[in-house]
């Protein structure tokens, strides 16, 4: 169902107060710093905020396809990919299946297909099938390795599919592949097909797995899964469902969803949360979020897991990420970086090589 667009559900919050904590994101993602403080001194609401960087969107595409009439293919690339992730940090800030997010959000892909068009490597968009649905994924392959090994790179619940270019190319540049998907609640699945999220991600999961068995190109001996905040959560569940990931990463995994309803969580996570699982309001949410946990889940996983946390993340405590920790019986490790906001906004760079470097290992060990 599209819903009418509420840009100011709070309006005692500036947006500089609501998205100058997300800047370490957007330039990691691939956003110019230049343009995220131009956007912060021009604006003072969300309305702002989604045309402002729907108009950087715009002029980014356009300089990409001059580059394209010219034939620079490489620098038609980088602009794609910067229109590409204007058009996503636009409608970051809606909540609620709209024609505006839908709209921006095919800016969002079609850019970024373009841009994929002249990466290094093998690339191609894919289909999950599970039950009687499917969701849509890239697989993207590293060049010069005949039968790589794949990470199956779950992201977070506010995320899309396109977002995550510059992690997934550490990978890329260790010989390992890449299959990241659009999970029910997530980009295409939510926008496209109404498909939202439900406490049974892992048979996504177990999807992914069962396509890349029937390809010849992945070595189906060495998949690994990662993923953070809502896609950890998830990333944990699946590899204790599924015996043939042979290594699991985490970033800031919560144990109980319930850790997400509390007053220090900002409202805007919450009204996420409670639009990606379809739920009513926020009384449906406090009754619903006990039943998102990894109770009596995490003894079953068999691989190596790298879990990794923030000490100043507001939205999950470090005494449920300990608990995950202890509650695992397989080979782990346990990183926390003091000073590291939830997701390690500000660690992004340095926790997505440490997770790269640990999967590399876990294959070739």
């Amino acid at each position: 169902m599209i819903k009418e667009i509420d840009y100011n559900y709070d309006r005692n919050t500036s947006i500089m107060k609501v998205m100058s904590n997300m800047v370490p994101r957007f330039i990691f993602c691939g956003a110019q710093y230049t343009d995220i403080e131009k956007v912060l001194k021009s604006v003072c609401d969300r309305k702002g905020w989604c045309n402002e960087w729907m108009k950087l969107g715009d002029e980014y595409e356009k300089l990409a396809q001059e580059a394209e009439e010219d034939n620079f293919l490489v620098s038609a690339k980088e602009y794609y990919l910067l229109a590409s992730n204007c058009y996503r940090t636009s409608h970051t800030i809606i909540y609620a299946t709209t024609e505006k997010k839908i709209s921006l959000y095919k800016k969002e892909m079609l850019c970024f297909q373009k841009a994929a068009k002249h990466f290094e490597g093998h690339f191609e968009k894919v289909q999950i099938t599970f039950g009687e649905t499917e969701v849509s994924g890239y697989l993207w392959k590293p060049m010069n390795v005949e039968k790589p090994p794949c990470t199956l790179v779950i992201h977070g619940a506010d995320s899309t599919k396109e977002e995550y270019f510059t992690q997934n190319e550490y990978f890329i540049k260790r010989g390992i592949a890449v299959l990241i998907i659009d999970g029910p609640g997530q980009g295409e699945s939510i926008l496209f097909s109404n498909m939202h999220m439900d406490n049974n991600f892992e048979k996504v999961a177990k999807a992914a797995v069962d396509f890349l068995e029937k390809r010849e190109d992945i070595d189906i001996s060495r998949i690994a899964i990662a993923g953070q905040c809502m896609g950890a959560y998830q990333a944990l569940r699946s590899a204790a469902i599924d015996d043939r990931f042979k290594a699991c990463v985490a970033i800031s995994p919560f144990y109980y969803l319930e850790s997400w309803t509390k007053e220090s969580v900002p409202m805007a996570l919450k009204k996420m949360v409670i639009h990606v699982y379809n739920l009513k309001g926020y009384d449906e949410l406090k009754e619903f979020a006990p039943t998102i946990s990894l109770d009596k889940v995490l003894h079953n996983i068999k691989c190596p897991v790298m879990v990794m946390h923030g000490g100043k993340d507001v939205f999950v405590e470090e005494g449920d990420v300990v608990r995950i920790v202890e509650e695992i019986n397989a080979i782990k490790k346990f990183i926390v970086y003091p000073d590291g906001v939830h997701a390690l906004l500000n660690h992004f760079k340095e926790s997505r090589i440490k997770m790269a470097d640990w999967i590399y290992s876990a294959f070739n060990e």
